[in-house]
């Protein structure tokens, strides 16, 4: 495998290139929100928080149960800060959904590289993922809206990023924290469920041709990763009980043409063809150089976009942004080679 760029990039030049890159990535998505509270996005999100409407759609719940505090901090803050005698602006629901959405965007950037630093083994290539990430239109664009996308995106790095770890390393502390991570990502995006095989893929490659005790790959490991999902689905537990009556959490599909296009229409502007085309050749490579590091990553890659198609409106922009982290991280194996 040869180097992502021409030089080599040590670890205090790394380090600071992701700063900035963070940096970066949150001005972009701070910049862009309407610093006025109302934006096209308001009834929806607003509505979600009134509403609180089905579990998977667990960002604008948990929003909602922050607002009040968050919203009581604004107004201490620009009490203190504003003119003498005259209330400060209110924190309205859809500029706090905004800035969480921002936030979450960023620390997303810097997860994207820890996992492609895991899964390809280069500073470079780590660092090209960030800012790929970091200036995407479609990634910055959902901390505009205040939508979902950026915390589905957060949840499913940090998911294949504790795949990836518990593969290399066979922990069980690592299994548990591939446990708790996939747990919490099927609490922010449903899409999480199409994460299970890939896991399991990553569990068998792990674990072949190696010689250790049954009852450890069979009993000890996958009973790690079941306490850590169990643990990480708690929050979803608890919201559901807080939130009371749940409507139906699956919209009505669309036609097999129709979410078809719909997705020919994402992966063109949204993502651009020559990163699908860097997928697919990627992918090829991973399989004939048998880097199986990246293995997992395509198995869930494919089976979002083969759901997506076959399950209709189940997915929708979370399921864009979950199958982004993975999408990257083959996309640039291919210029590695």
């Amino acid at each position: 495998m040869k180097r992502f760029l021409p030089w080599p990039i040590r670890l205090p030049v790394a380090t600071l290139l992701l700063g900035l890159l963070v940096l970066l990535g949150l001005l972009l998505r701070l910049w862009g929100i309407n610093w006025a509270g109302q934006s096209w996005a308001e009834p929806q999100t607003a509505g979600f928080i009134a509403n609180q409407a089905g579990w998977h759609q667990a960002f604008p719940l948990l929003a909602g149960l922050l607002h009040v505090p968050a919203a009581w901090v604004w107004g201490v803050i620009t009490h203190l800060l504003g003119p003498a005698g005259q209330p400060g602006p209110a924190l309205s629901a859809s500029l706090w959904a905004c800035l969480v959405a921002a936030c979450l965007g960023a620390v997303n950037i810097w997860a994207l590289y820890r996992l492609c630093l895991a899964a390809l083994s280069s500073r470079g290539a780590a660092l090209v993922a960030a800012a790929l990430l970091a200036v995407s239109p479609w990634a910055v664009a959902q901390g505009h809206l205040g939508a979902g996308g950026s915390a589905a995106c957060l949840a499913m790095t940090f998911a294949l990023w504790a795949g990836i770890k518990f593969y290399q390393q066979r922990h069980l502390t690592d299994y548990f924290w591939a446990g708790l991570a996939w747990g919490l990502a099927l609490f922010t995006a449903p899409q999480a469920w199409l994460l299970l095989p890939g896991l399991l893929l990553t569990h068998i490659l792990a674990n072949w041709q190696r010689d250790q005790a049954w009852w450890r790959w069979l009993l000890a490991q996958p009973g790690a990763f079941g306490a850590g999902a169990a643990l990480g689905l708690v929050p979803a537990i608890l919201l559901r009980w807080l939130a009371g009556p749940l409507g139906s959490p699956l919209p009505t599909a669309p036609s097999l043409s129709g979410q078809l296009a719909g997705w020919l229409r994402f992966v063109g502007p949204a993502l651009g063809w020559e990163l699908v085309l860097l997928f697919a050749a990627g992918l090829g490579l991973a399989v004939w150089r048998r880097q199986q590091d990246l293995w997992p990553l395509a198995a869930f890659v494919l089976l979002v976009l083969a759901a997506a198609v076959l399950a209709g409106g189940v997915f929708g922009g979370e399921g864009q942004a979950a199958l982004l982290p993975a999408l990257l991280c083959v996309a640039l194996f291919a210029p590695l080679w």
